[in-house]
């Protein structure tokens, strides 16, 4: 059986730049500042929710792209992957977030602003 990525017809790692962009803009979506967009990223129970909400709006994917798959559009299959998959902004998990914002983040964003340095 064909891999997600395979029937979008990209590679793996395409895939997972996909898979980090929308992580990305879930939690970016989610935040007040950068340093809580910061947290939210970096909390493994709140990438592991987003993954198993990927995987299952995923699943129901796979099934609706079985009538599709011999056309061997991969650019089709690909934009079809991004609408079923946006509806992850609209899943949250309340607990998880005040968990996540509880992460004390040692290296933030503006230690490591090198606009920020004097000389």
């Amino acid at each position: 059986m064909k891999t997600i990525y395979e029937h979008m017809s990209i590679t793996q790692q395409a895939y997972n730049d996909l898979l980090w962009k929308l992580y990305f803009k879930y939690c970016d979506g989610q935040s007040h500042n950068l340093n809580d967009l910061q947290r939210l990223l970096a909390n493994k129970k709140m990438y592991r929710f987003f993954m198993v909400q990927i995987t299952g709006l995923e699943v129901d994917l796979i099934e609706e792209m079985q009538p599709y798959v011999h056309l061997k559009d991969g650019p089709a299959m690909t934009k079809l992957w991004l609408k079923h998959t946006n509806v992850i902004h609209g899943y949250y998990n309340d607990a998880l977030k005040q968990q996540a914002r509880k992460l004390t983040i040692i290296n933030t964003i503006q230690k490591h602003d090198l606009r920020l340095i004097q000389n």
